[in-house]
């Protein structure tokens, strides 16, 4: 998705890359994890979309900040999502021994599980 929206003329895009590979990212984003006012103009700024953690996190607050922007909601199955997400933040978040990680920070406070096994 990050990709096909550079495509697209969408670009550059913001995700975790950019916050993992930039000190002010970092910064900034975990102030917000802590309660700190969002910034979302310097936290943006050259960007020109979003997507993914940790602006997803904040999708109410950001659709509410830029109420002319475009939104694209994608689906999958809890089972399928949770199946990606334990693969990548998960598995970034368990073995990280940064306490001030963004990602424990979000994770932590919404409290995400595995999908409850199908009733047959």
């Amino acid at each position: 998705m990050r990709e096909a929206l550079t495509i697209l003329g969408f670009g550059p895009c913001h995700h975790m890359f950019e916050v993992m590979a930039n000190e002010v990212q970092k910064r900034l984003w975990r102030a917000l994890a802590k309660g700190a006012a969002p910034g979302w103009n310097q936290l943006f700024a050259g960007y020109a979309s979003c997507i993914d953690w940790p602006s997803a996190h904040y999708w109410r607050d950001l659709i509410e900040f830029y109420p002319d922007a475009q939104v694209i909601l994608t689906y999958r199955s809890p089972e399928s999502w949770w199946k990606s997400f334990e693969k990548t933040n998960l598995a970034g978040i368990s073995q990280s021994t940064d306490q001030e990680s963004l990602g424990l920070a979000l994770i932590s406070r919404q409290g995400l599980r595995p999908p409850a096994a199908r009733s047959r």
